[in-house]
């Protein structure tokens, strides 16, 4: 099944991908030399560019092995906003980081004039970075809109591999079309990396890879019984609020979860995300609240150490995934649900079917049944499963 180039957005944003589309074709009439690749041999130095949010950049992790593994001596350099860098700094398969906050993607608090003020202030100095660097082939792995294909073409990197599906697909030198199929987004990353090495494939038990610090004294967070009996991370916040499962229901479970005797961690980042917490939260020697009090490093060896992990469609789940911790994610209809769930076989994707699902509505919709109806049964059976 084909997804038309533009579907990824509003009626305006189509608007404004067909006219960037346009233009760059019109400008390509004059430039067409800087379109054209030659043949290349094996690249020294391949540039990775992911402008999506920390999930989507976890999950591009997954394929920096391979590239290694096709091409050993090869150095790789990773483009992505500045939100990744917890993710990617002292990462050992990534030589250098460039960071571009584009305004579209770029969750902070500030207005909207200032997220474009600082896209392009700190724009021309990733650019020239990237000139500087001479990276002779550039795959950008995020498919939709705001793409990195301008900025490469700029870059005057020599080769660029992209998907057209979010603008500007005229300006990669290998334009390859986005086809909906039943696969996981890390095999559309596959693809794309089949243009440069055709001998690629997703092989078993591929999963995302993450620095570790197993110096991390778990201790000052959590007391000796819970490491001792082991704990439940809860991590009921994300980046977009509408996949969020609701309060009445995470009350549910927790007291569930209280009458088995179950410890639990709470954990979570930001206003909104403790703002939530302290809801869920109750008082109990079976419950410790870590929001706002672990650094990214810190977070991804509580979760490498519980026992098991319940969330939504965020970024945590994705961290459970890359060190092998078993867990229930409370998922959405929003996409499909073999696109974003994470890569391994402990981790179960949970969703209400609707006959709406999946809608590929990046804003949701006002019911959100397909999340909001998942019981609180559902997930305390995954829960039993694997523990009780």
């Amino acid at each position: 099944m084909s997804i038309k180039r533009y579907e990824t957005m509003s009626w305006q944003g189509k608007i404004i991908l067909v006219f960037l589309d346009a233009l760059c074709a019109f400008y390509l009439l004059f430039h067409r030399a800087k379109k054209m690749s030659a043949q290349f041999s094996l690249p020294r130095k391949i540039l990775l560019a992911n402008r999506g949010h920390l999930g989507d950049v976890i999950i591009a992790t997954s394929i920096l092995p391979l590239i290694k593994a096709a091409n050993p001596a090869c150095e790789i350099g990773f483009l992505a906003g500045s939100w990744a860098r917890p993710i990617l700094e002292r990462h050992p398969l990534i030589d250098q980081i460039y960071y571009d906050d584009h305004w579209y993607v770029n969750r902070s608090k500030q207005s909207l004039y200032k997220k474009i003020v600082h896209y392009f202030r700190s724009r021309r100095a990733v650019l020239n970075a990237l000139c500087e660097a001479h990276y002779d082939v550039a795959i950008d792995l995020y498919a939709y809109f705001p793409n990195a294909a301008a900025l490469l073409f700029q870059a005057h990197i020599p080769r660029r591999v992209g998907y057209t599906r979010g603008g500007c697909g005229a300006l990669f030198t290998d334009p390859q079309p986005w086809i909906l199929k039943d696969q996981h987004v890390v095999d559309y990353h596959i693809a794309l990396l089949n243009v440069v090495f055709p001998e690629i494939q997703h092989i078993a038990n591929l999963k995302p890879v993450l620095p570790r610090n197993i110096t991390i004294d778990l201790h000052r967070f959590l007391p000796d019984h819970f490491l001792q009996r082991g704990f439940i991370v809860l991590h009921p916040g994300c980046g977009n609020t509408i996949k969020e499962w609701p309060m009445a229901q995470w009350k549910m479970l927790v007291k569930k979860m209280i009458d088995h005797a179950i410890h639990f961690v709470l954990t979570g980042q930001g206003e909104h995300e403790s703002t939530l917490i302290s809801q869920i939260q109750v008082e109990s020697p079976l419950c410790i609240n870590l929001c706002n009090r672990l650094t990214f490093p810190e977070l991804v060896e509580v979760i490498a150490t519980a026992r098991y992990f319940v969330g939504v469609d965020s970024m945590a789940g994705h961290i459970a995934s890359a060190v092998d911790t078993a867990g229930a994610i409370i998922g959405n209809g929003m996409s499909a649900p073999f696109h974003w769930k994470p890569l391994s076989q402990k981790i179960d994707y949970l969703i209400q079917p609707t006959s709406c699902a999946p809608c590929y509505h990046i804003q949701g919709c006002a019911s959100m049944t397909c999340v909001r109806d998942v019981s609180v049964d559902a997930v305390f059976q995954k829960i039993t499963e694997n523990l009780l």
